[in-house]
């Protein structure tokens, strides 16, 4: 049994017309069938495919990134990156090159071409090179003065300060042990003893020499430094 569409009196299922009001049933049950289509084909054409979500994902990714970069969010390989490990005390402070130095630099050259003897000139010009970051030259020419003037402890220790530079701690830290194995109250030398190997990994080593650093006088420039290197590490 099917009810009339058009007036709801109860028919036979096989009916083509109804008895009571004379509607086309038939007519009626193909609409039926055409709407019932109709959802269906809708939803198919509305579908997004899952390719199609990962392209417009990825698009969106990329507009992302290019904003970043553009921005200057992402650092480059070629970020310089922080120095944890402050470097060792010296008995020279400027570090940068410029005009002046390089003409001390070969002034000082001049004079030991002209006189091989004159130890002051050749001490000074390896001062001079290492501030320079010369670093190289400077090993060459504090080794040549220590040929001459063997044992001088700060002349030892701002040499073992090039090696540090250069990252060869173990150099660095030989040449240090022997400069406060001559004068055991160098108290830069112990400072640096603790920075070289800070710089190693060897905390309990590092530990050790700052101790001995503070030790040697609290309330120096090299006994603070040494003091607050023990507290943050």
């Amino acid at each position: 049994m099917r009810a009339c569409p058009e007036c709801g009196i109860k028919l036979k299922d096989n009916s083509n017309f109804c008895s009571n009001c004379g509607a086309d049933l038939q007519s009626h049950k193909n609409q039926s069938d055409k709407k019932s289509t109709k959802p269906a084909s809708k939803q198919s054409s509305d579908h997004i495919s899952p390719n199609q979500i990962l392209m417009i994902f990825g698009g969106l990714i990329v507009v992302v990134v290019i904003m970043l970069y553009a921005g200057g969010v992402f650092d480059t390989a070629s970020s310089p990156a922080a120095n944890v490990t402050p470097p060792p005390a010296g008995n020279t402070q400027n570090s940068s090159v410029d005009l002046n130095s390089l003409q001390k630099i070969n002034s000082l050259r001049d004079r030991i071409k002209a006189n091989p003897q004159d130890h002051q000139a050749e001490l000074e010009l390896a001062h001079a090179l290492m501030d320079s970051r010369m670093f190289d030259e400077a090993i060459q020419t504090y080794d040549s003065y220590l040929k001459t003037h063997p044992g001088v402890p700060d002349v030892m220790i701002d040499m073992a300060v090039c090696y540090f530079e250069k990252q060869d701690y173990v150099k660095a830290d030989q040449i240090m042990r022997e400069a406060v194995k001559i004068d055991p109250k160098h108290q830069i030398g112990h400072l640096n003893l603790g920075i070289v190997n800070l710089a190693k990994g060897d905390t309990e080593t590092s530990k050790e020499w700052l101790r001995k650093a503070v030790a040697l006088g609290p309330t120096t420039e090299a006994g603070k430094k040494a003091q607050s290197l023990l507290e943050s590490h």
